[in-house]
């Protein structure tokens, strides 16, 4: 017995080490487990026998052409593509597509899945393909693609993993954005990531500059109906990384009541430079467990660094450091609460997208069948419409004879018809020409006669 629960205990420790040897790839950490990609299921996505002779290229030019013809084609054909695309040529076509179909009225009605089908199709692909995701997400309005909490967890991980701590970082941005943090591992994972790049932002720099312009260049001046006024609305339009990681730092850390998440909110508000909200925080947190001491120091020295922008910079100074403080720097904090979410929730939140992916599945195929029904009802009505008119013809050419007066009272009627009055200006021109013609002098011509 003795020797068994020894076994019991060396299985149970290895057991341990395994799942967090998983946490480690390359050198990096991650904290999502291979379960949590559902990668089963989304390999067997196009398992459908409508999928197996499909023509990727012959489908992108079916809806350019329908584009160019209808202006529209139809959400679920959208996501059929979103679904299938795998290469680069694939996804360029896929970003194509989406930022035209974002332009029409069919728009209303995309299906739930396309955003996470893009962006799982992004996800997979290389860094540069990666990177037209971030500028796709930061375009709502002429792209439309939006984050639910899997995709911006995978995202994090995938980019926490690579040690790219930048893009992650901007992906938490997204959630504070949409102003939805009720997924416990996305919540923690998004302030992780922002104080990573607190901590060690790479790659530098947060936003790529603007091009110069060329002083010689000629200036081009375009007509507008009306110039807007500048307004900052402090939230969509904010686009320096001190303010928009610091809010999200803020808000999300505001709603996880632990020392993480108040050492975030003071952090947060310190970055984002609003002061009455940091005396508030403070107040709120002078009974509570405390912050991080590493916190302490790094908003005092922001506020020594803000001068002139924090006018009573040494009170605040002192007020934050009145706070209790815990000795446990604040990224083990968030490190212990992010593998905390994962290991209470992943499962559940694994159960959910299997759900999902098998309700998309069926919406679908049901969209496809509607879709099938539509096009079968249009050649039907066409073919009626086709028929009807080839009848009509042929009644006119049996009946001839017996309709040949009110048939030639109809071409009289038509030929006496009063002409419609020209516009103005083919009347001005017709005019010219009639004066041209009357006032019209033939040259003389000499006809040479040869020696």
């Amino acid at each position: 017995m003795m020797e068994s629960t020894t076994f019991r205990l060396l299985t149970c420790s290895l057991l341990r080490c395994c799942r967090r040897a998983k946490c480690f790839e390359g050198g990096r950490r991650t904290f999502l487990s291979d379960a949590y990609w559902c990668q089963d299921i989304w390999n067997t996505r196009t398992s459908l026998p409508i999928f197996r002779d499909l023509n990727m290229d012959k489908f992108y030019l079916a809806m350019d052409k329908n584009f160019q013809t209808r202006g529209k084609v139809l959400p679920v054909d959208i996501d059929l593509f979103a679904l299938c695309a795998t290469s680069d040529q694939h996804l360029d076509d896929l970003q194509d597509l989406v930022h035209r179909f974002r332009r029409t009225s069919q728009t209303a009605g995309v299906l739930p899945s396309t955003s996470h089908l893009v962006v799982r199709a992004f996800v997979a692909a290389s860094a540069d393909r990666r990177l037209r995701l971030l500028d796709m997400l930061d375009d709502r309005v002429n792209y439309g693609v939006f984050l639910d909490h899997n995709t911006a967890s995978m995202l994090m991980d995938t980019f926490v993993r690579e040690g790219n701590t930048r893009d992650a970082a901007k992906i938490a941005t997204h959630l504070m954005l949409q102003e939805d943090w009720d997924n416990p591992i996305s919540k923690t994972l998004a302030l992780h990531c922002c104080y990573a790049y607190v901590q060690n932002p790479v790659p530098e720099p947060w936003q790529e500059p603007e091009p110069e312009e060329d002083p010689n260049a000629e200036t081009e001046y375009v007509r507008v109906k009306y110039l807007r006024n500048k307004w900052h609305d402090g939230h969509f339009d904010l686009r320096e990384a001190a303010d928009i990681v610091g809010k999200t730092l803020a808000w999300i850390g505001a709603t996880v009541d632990d020392v993480g998440g108040h050492s975030c909110e003071l952090l947060g508000w310190t970055m984002y430079s609003k002061w009455q909200e940091l005396v508030q925080c403070c107040d709120r947190l002078q009974g509570g467990d405390g912050v991080c001491q590493d916190v302490i120091g790094r908003v005092t020295g922001l506020l020594s660094a803000a001068g002139e922008q924090c006018p009573d910079a040494a009170a605040l100074s002192a007020r934050v450091a009145s706070l209790p403080t815990v000795p446990a720097p604040l990224g083990d904090a968030l490190r212990l609460a992010v593998e905390r979410a994962v290991a209470e929730h992943e499962v559940a939140d694994v159960v959910r997208l299997r759900q999902l992916y098998a309700e998309w599945q069926q919406r679908r195929q049901h969209e496809l069948e509607l879709q099938r029904q539509a096009a079968d009802r249009e050649r039907r009505v066409q073919a009626l419409e086709e028929k009807r008119q080839y009848l009509r013809e042929r009644e006119r050419l049996l009946w001839f004879f017996d309709n040949e007066e009110p048939l030639l009272a109809e071409v009289e009627r038509q030929w006496n018809r009063p002409q419609l009055p020209k516009p103005p200006i083919v009347q001005k021109l017709l005019r010219k020409k009639r004066q041209t013609e009357e006032d019209y002098v033939p040259p003389s011509v000499r006809r040479s006669h040869n020696k």
